[in-house]
C-alpha cells in the first residue's frame, strides 16, 4: 500500500546497510457483503517499539484501489471510505470464483491462483516524496480462498536523507548488478513473499537501456513542486527483496549532472521483504574548492592569459587569475554542478572571450583529483596535450 493510503505498515529496529525497520504486514479481516464489495483490514503492531510511518494511524485512503484476480481476469476494486476497514466495490456481477490473488496498486496483472503467484512491476524511476515513497512502487499482495484478504508487502524500502544543496537524482545500485526493479514474480506460496526479478526491458525517453532493472533512480519532485531533494527530509525507495553479494552503492546527481557516488559498502547484504533498511546521510563536499596552473616556460611566452574549461557535467569558461604574481593562476571551481573534468588552456590575450577560437594551447582531458590535490604543472618544453602533473600547492 503507499504512504499516502497509510496502509499496512511499521517500523522496529533492525540492522543492515545501517539501521532496518520492518513492516508489518496487514492482518486479514475482509469480508463479504454484498456482491462486488470486500473488506480489508489494514493494521499494525501498536507495540511500544514500533511507530507509524509519518506519525499516523494506519489506515486505507477513499478511492485506493486494488486489482482481485479469480484465476481467469483481474477486476478493480475501489475503497468507499477511509480507515482501518475498508470497504473495496466492484461494480458489476460477474466477479466469482474460489480462490483470490489480490495486488495494491491496481493494475493489469497475470496471476495463477493455483500457483499463489502473480507477475507485477516496480518503477525503475521513482518521484521522490516527502516523508513517503512513489506510490505505484508500493507493491502488496494478497492470497485467500474466502473473501478475508491479508495484504503483504513484497518490497524493501530504503530509507535515507539529503544534506547537499540541489540534489535532483538519488540512484541505488548492487555492485555486482542483481536485479531489484522491473517485473517480478511474486510467490505466497510459503509464509513469507518470494520475489523474483524477471528480464524487463528498460526504457528510458522511448529507447531501451538495459533488459534488467539493476538499479533504481529515485527523482525529486514534491508535493510542493521543488525539484530538488529537501535537506532533512526522509525519502523512501523501493526495491525488490535481494541478496547483494558484494554490497551496495547510492549515487546522488546534483542538478541533472553526473552521478557523484555517496555511500559504499562491499560486504554481503540481505535487503528482505517488509523491511525497511535506513541508508543514512547522503551528502557530498567537493574534495578541492580552487585549482592551480603553472605553466611552463613556452606557456608564458607572449603575454598570454589562461583560462580553465569545465566540462562533464555541462560546460563552462572561467578566467584564471594571478593576484599574488607568483606564476602561479588560480580558479575557483564552479559551484553551479558537479563537473568531473577540466581542460587548462593558453589563450589569446588580444580576445577576453574565452572559447576555443581564442584558444593557443591546451592540456589534454583532465580528471580533477579527488584525493586532495589541486595544483597543475604543465611539463617544460611542451605546448599542447604534453603532459604534466598533479599536486598540491
Amino acid at each position: 500500500m503507499r504512504l499516502s493510503l497509510k496502509a499496512l505498515l511499521s517500523l522496529f529496529c533492525a540492522s543492515a546497510i545501517a539501521a532496518a525497520c520492518a513492516l508489518e504486514p496487514s492482518q486479514d479481516g475482509v469480508q463479504e457483503d454484498q456482491v462486488g464489495t470486500v473488506v480489508f483490514t489494514a493494521a499494525v503492531d501498536d507495540a511500544a517499539t514500533r511507530t507509524v510511518l509519518n506519525g499516523t494511524s494506519t489506515e486505507w485512503a477513499a478511492g485506493d484501489k486494488i486489482t482481485i484476480h479469480n484465476g481467469t481476469k483481474g477486476y478493480d476494486f475501489t475503497a468507499d471510505a477511509a480507515g482501518k476497514t475498508v470497504d473495496f466495490t466492484y461494480k458489476g456481477n460477474d466477479f466469482s470464483g474460489s480462490k483470490f490473488m489480490a495486488v495494491y496498486p491496481s493494475g493489469t496483472y497475470t496471476a495463477d491462483v493455483n500457483a499463489k503467484t502473480v507477475k507485477a512491476y516496480i518503477p525503475t524511476w521513482q518521484q521522490a516524496q516527502k516523508g513517503t515513497w512513489h506510490a505505484p512502487a508500493a507493491l502488496g499482495v494478497a492470497y485467500s480462498e474466502t473473501t478475508s484478504l491479508k495484504f503483504k508487502n513484497v518490497t524493501s524500502l530504503l530509507k535515507f536523507k539529503v544534506d547537499t544543496d540541489n540534489v535532483t537524482h538519488v540512484v541505488f545500485h548492487g555492485n555486482k548488478g542483481e536485479g531489484i526493479t522491473g517485473n517480478v514474480s511474486v510467490s505466497l506460496a510459503g509464509e513469507e513473499p518470494e520475489v523474483s526479478v524477471l528480464p524487463t526491458d528498460i526504457i528510458q525517453d522511448g529507447k531501451k537501456v538495459a533488459d534488467l532493472g539493476t538499479w533504481v533512480e529515485c527523482y525529486a519532485y514534491h508535493d510542493d513542486k521543488n525539484k530538488t531533494f529537501v535537506k532533512g527530509q526522509d525519502y523512501y525507495i523501493a526495491v525488490a527483496p535481494q541478496v547483494f553479494s558484494a554490497g551496495v552503492t547510492a549515487k546522488i546527481r546534483i542538478n541533472d549532472g553526473a552521478e557523484i557516488e555517496v555511500k559504499k559498502s562491499t560486504g554481503k547484504a540481505t535487503f528482505k521483504a517488509g523491511t525497511i533498511y535506513d541508508l543514512g546521510t547522503f551528502e557530498y563536499t567537493p574534495p578541492v574548492a580552487t585549482l592551480y596552473l603553472k605553466p611552463n616556460s613556452n606557456w608564458k611566452n607572449d603575454n598570454a592569459r589562461f583560462a580553465a574549461y569545465f566540462f562533464g557535467n555541462g560546460e563552462t569558461w572561467v578566467s584564471m587569475t594571478d593576484a599574488d604574481k607568483d606564476g602561479i593562476y588560480e580558479v575557483a571551481i564552479p559551484t553551479d554542478k558537479v563537473y568531473p573534468n577540466v581542460i587548462f588552456c593558453r589563450m589569446n590575450p588580444s580576445a577576453s572571450s574565452n572559447n576555443w577560437d581564442n584558444k593557443w594551447n591546451q592540456t589534454s582531458d583532465l580528471t580533477i583529483p579527488t584525493d586532495g590535490k589541486n595544483l597543475y604543472t604543465v611539463k617544460e618544453n611542451t605546448w599542447d596535450k604534453g603532459g604534466g602533473s598533479w599536486s598540491v600547492k
